[in-house]
């Protein structure tokens, strides 16, 4: 599938998530959210990322009633041994078959994966944070994505990443929020 892009009605996808629940997109219908596609649960930029989101999300996006949802093409036991340790207050959703990245138009690419090389602050950061490791499982250069969702279920913000570094910048969050 190709990329979607804003204005776009989300996919009502259904997974299974960390802590062993099935979710469906369609329960997110209602309110605003903000879905974030990673790579694999051992990634040390996927995990450093994850750890300054969720310090955002308890602080502004909880509070103001936006959900999240994070999805990883790793298998559950695979999330385990990483995931547990961030105690997210959103649900992290295992997709080693990666039906939600292709509904949603994800890509892989060796470029992107090389690119991210020429940006040592974040691999520094990781490292400092103690995410310094790589246990991949699934496609080591799949690319990032954030969507941002509005109440009716249509994307208002699709962020597709040039590189295996990059997340929709929060600030761009906070531009979306101000505007709800």
């Amino acid at each position: 599938m190709s990329r979607l892009s804003s204005g776009t009605k989300i996919p009502n996808l259904v997974g299974h998530t960390l802590t062993g629940n099935e979710i469906s997109l369609s329960e997110y219908k209602g309110n605003p959210l903000i879905l974030s596609f990673y790579r694999y649960a051992g990634c040390q930029l996927c995990n450093l990322r994850i750890h300054d989101f969720i310090k955002r999300y308890e602080n502004k996006y909880e509070p103001a009633g936006i959900n999240a949802v994070a999805v990883f093409q790793s298998p559950i036991r695979k999330m385990e041994k990483y995931h547990t340790e961030h105690e997210a207050p959103f649900e992290f959703v295992s997709d080693p078959d990666c039906d939600w990245y292709q509904a949603f138009g994800l890509e892989t690419s060796w470029a992107g994966m090389a690119k991210a090389a020429t940006k040592p602050l974040a691999l520094f950061r990781s490292v400092a944070k103690g995410y310094a490791r790589i246990d991949p499982d699934g496609a080591m250069n799949r690319l990032p994505a954030d969507f941002l969702i509005n109440e009716k279920g249509e994307i208002d913000v699709a962020f597709y990443a040039s590189d295996i570094s990059e997340h929709v910048p929060f600030r761009t969050i906070q531009k979306w929020m101000d505007g709800m």
